[in-house]
């Protein structure tokens, strides 16, 4: 969990108010010069000594104690650990960010964390918590460093702490659960203990294969003939060496985009784009119509407007009217006389008035009939109408997507050859989960070889030797508890790194037993494992070699899609010779656990 840092020393923000404290400070001891500005001045003028000063006795100050109830513990037990940082000084330290390394919440492995604390004088801060360890490995607990700031935040220095307590979680100690039914090849089992022959003698006996004999001593005709395995059985005259390989490979995953996805990114996009598409034409259209409802509104405005100036008119005329009457009377025309002149005046502009309101009448409904059969405005209406209706008609499409969809597979093939796809919320913790369980089986098959006399040599890969793969060889329990510590604490290793790789630490040339433990069972992989037989020269020169599958198919969309798919590897890779059999974690009849073939 050591980190590369980037700085010891570091100018903070208060560096920044500092500065204009200090203009402050000049410009009041150079207007008052008196002795109470200039002391004000020195005081600002000492104060960043001051502030780094004691931001460096922090270093000295600071002490860290970090302490587990146990260093060595198994897999799924409690810890409990506690961190205290104490200040043992009579200087208070407000700012301290600090960076530790505490396991995570579920117990998959520790994270880097920062936080800020305060200690004020001869003050502590514990970290006390409990954590159940999900899996094996190498856990540092502890504090790496804290930036220790000053009172005013103009400096910060670092303080290398490095004080871990290291926990070292060791797998369980699994064994495989017998299994008695017969393999057969529609329906494997897994690969468990058994006892290895060497030098062959005379055939005792034809029976059955149970899971975990020598391959090279099934008898090809007649399980053809019986649609099953049956297995030649032979006296031992000695045991033989056994190779295990302890595949820690990342598992290559299916492609983060299959088909089937694509088809559905593409149909979302496609009703996403229809949908806003929609939304803006059916706006465009009520902007149409709200502009058209602002032009009646303005339109029956005006001609509101319009009544009221013809109101007046009419008022000015009548007025007129009344003047000339007048005028005519005064004038010594009689009163019958200039009435009959009023009338036929008003007579002859009212047939006028009339004539030019008809006629503007009918200019106007020829506007307004002319307005609403715009060629221009209806063409608009009609093309947004057409557009939406198309907008709406390119379901079409979606449908073409879902049709394509429907016919696809149940799984797009790139992930079929992958035997599905891991849930997202397996993902966080799979590489650990699929490493765990491959070195506990591996440790199962160990002990079990060694148990039956036979001497094991364990390779696996690990960045921690030059060569990069591990091989240790023990004939004993005792001596496979060098293998069980080291190979305990071996980290994942990128997926490059091959099973056939391995290969290298065998140093037998013929009467070859290898054992092959992994979780991964892309493509690749399969075809590597398929050749490596091949390369001590097959069963000919008596190279037997068997798969342990183990099984994570329950962090899968579809478990019984991925249990298929390995049950089709099985056969595969029994074609090239290689016995695989599938296993997972589970439980015996009196709760240990075990592995139970799948």
């Amino acid at each position: 969990m050591k980190k590369e840092r980037n700085w010891s020393f570091r100018i903070l923000p208060g560096a920044a108010v500092y500065a204009l404290l200090l203009v402050f400070a000049v410009l009041f001891t150079q207007f008052l010069r008196n002795p109470v500005s200039n002391a004000f001045f020195w005081f600002v003028c000492f104060l960043p000594f001051i502030s780094l000063f004691h931001a460096l006795l922090g270093k000295a100050a600071l002490q860290v104690y970090v302490e587990c109830d146990t260093v060595r513990a198994e897999k799924n037990q409690t810890v409990e650990y506690e961190m205290r940082i104490i200040n043992s000084s009579p200087l208070p330290y407000p700012f301290l960010e600090t960076y530790i390394s505490e396991p995570r919440a579920d117990g998959v492995r520790c994270n880097r964390k920062k936080f800020v604390l305060s200690l004020v004088s001869f003050g502590a801060h514990v970290i006390k918590n409990k954590v159940t360890f999900r899996y094996r490995g190498l856990y540092e607990i502890g504090v790496e460093s804290i930036y220790i700031s000053d009172l005013f935040r103009m400096f910060a220095v670092r303080l290398d702490v490095e004080n871990y307590a290291a926990v070292t979680v060791y797998p369980r100690k699994m064994t495989f659960e017998r299994y008695a039914p017969p393999f057969t090849t529609d329906s494997p089992s897994a690969v468990v203990s058994r006892n290895i022959v060497g030098e062959k003698t005379e055939p005792s006996d034809i029976r059955d294969y149970v899971a975990g004999d020598p391959v090279k001593n099934i008898h090809w005709k007649m399980s053809s003939k019986a649609d099953e395995i049956k297995l030649r059985e032979y006296g031992s005259v000695e045991d033989r060496h056994v190779y295990i390989f302890c595949d820690l490979a990342r598992a290559t995953h299916a492609p983060e985009k299959s088909a089937a996805q694509i088809y559905d990114a593409l149909k979302k996009t496609i009703t996403e784009g229809r949908d806003r598409k929609t939304a803006r034409l059916r706006d465009k259209i009520n902007r149409e119509n709200r502009e058209t409802a602002v032009e009646m509104k303005s339109n029956a405005t005006d001609k509101k407007v319009e009544n009221v100036f013809v109101r007046i008119k009419n008022a000015f005329r009548k007025l007129k009217g009344d003047l000339k009457y007048a005028g005519n009377v005064k004038a010594g025309m009689s009163e019958e006389t200039a009435s009959t002149v009023r009338m036929i005046d008003d007579l002859i502009s009212s047939t006028s008035r009339r004539a030019l309101e008809k006629e503007y009448k009918k200019k106007e409904k020829a506007e307004i009939k002319e307005a609403l059969s715009d060629a221009a405005k209806q063409e608009r209406i009609q093309k947004v109408e057409a557009a939406l209706e198309k907008a709406e008609a390119e379901s079409d499409l979606e449908k073409i997507i879902n049709a394509a969809r429907s016919e696809e597979k149940d799984e797009d093939p790139d992930v079929r050859a992958f035997g599905g796809r891991v849930k997202k919320e397996e993902l966080s913790d799979y590489d650990e989960y699929c490493a765990d369980g491959v070195v506990e089986m591996t440790i199962a098959a160990a002990l079990t070889e060694i148990r039956k006399g036979n001497v094991c040599t364990v390779a696996w890969f690990d960045p921690r030797e030059d060569s990069g793969i591990c091989a240790l060889t023990a004939g004993s329990a005792a001596e496979f508890d060098g293998i069980y510590a080291k190979l305990s604490t071996a980290s994942n290793v990128d997926s490059e790194a091959r099973v056939s790789y391995l290969t290298t630490a065998v140093t037998d040339a013929s009467n070859i037993t290898l054992k092959i433990v992994t979780s991964n069972i892309d493509p690749v992989n399969i075809a590597e494992i398929s050749g490596v037989p091949a390369v001590f020269g097959g069963a000919g020169t008596g190279c037997s070699a068997e798969l342990i599958l183990f099984s994570p198919a329950h962090r899968f969309e579809d478990p019984l899609e991925r249990r298929a798919y390995a049950s089709e590897t099985q056969l595969r890779l029994l074609k090239n010779g290689i016995v695989a059999g599938e296993m997972a974690e589970g439980t015996d009849g009196v709760g240990n656990p075990v592995f139970v073939p799948v």
